[in-house]
């Protein structure tokens, strides 16, 4: 009796020889890919890697000559954030320029700034890699680049500080000296002392508070 006998085809091997890389698994029982290791997509650098550019002086000395401009970015810096809107930028500006409260600016002061930084000054900010200033939104965003600027922004409060010194040692000098004219003349003389006194103070006082708003 004839036996009938059965060829199995499963222990040939395969003829494709990339079969092996394409089916067989790593070791640690992962799916395996099929992308080459040459193909792999390249890692993207952090933006804390990127290296901030020099500004060119007269970029600098153009953000710096404009008291608006001046003003926006030292708001910004005081945000955790770094981010305000231009409706909170303009109320900023606008009661530093009227010497008020925010809360009694008006609609006109108000609209005023807005206009100037929306149109001009936020995006000549934008274009100078200062500020991210996204137009649609209302939203303005200050930029690792606008850091170089930050010393030249508050030393002018700095010196402003020590003028204010130097006002306060001459008025008391000129008080004293007044003090003790007075007391050999008429009491008119006497008045008219003090109260050139306290215009001197009060002028040197008023000086000092707009020098800290530039």
């Amino acid at each position: 009796m004839k036996q009938r006998i059965v060829y199995s085809t499963m222990g040939k091997e395969n003829s494709d020889p990339n079969a092996s890389h394409k089916f067989s698994g790593g070791t640690d029982g992962s799916i395996p890919t099929n992308e080459p290791p040459s193909l792999s997509k390249p890692p993207v650098p952090s933006a804390s890697n990127q290296e901030v550019d020099e500004m060119p002086l007269d970029d600098l000395f153009d953000v710096l000559r404009n008291s608006r401009r001046r003003r926006v970015l030292r708001y910004l810096f005081t945000k955790d954030d770094r981010t305000a809107t231009v409706g909170e930028l303009s109320e900023q500006v606008a009661s530093i320029e009227q010497d008020v409260e925010v809360t009694l600016i008006t609609s006109k002061q108000r609209k005023r700034v807005y206009i100037g930084l929306y149109q001009t000054h936020l995006p000549k900010l934008a274009d100078l890699g200062l500020i991210e200033y996204n137009r649609g939104r209302g939203v303005v965003t200050l930029l690792s680049q606008a850091d170089q600027v930050e010393p030249y922004l508050f030393v002018v409060q700095e010196k402003a500080s020590w003028k204010w010194w130097i006002s306060a040692v001459l008025v008391l000098s000129y008080s004293i000296v007044v003090g003790i004219i007075a007391i050999n003349y008429s009491v008119v003389a006497s008045i008219i002392s003090v109260m050139i006194t306290a215009g001197v103070f009060l002028g040197a006082m008023f000086y000092w508070r707009r020098s800290l708003r530039l």
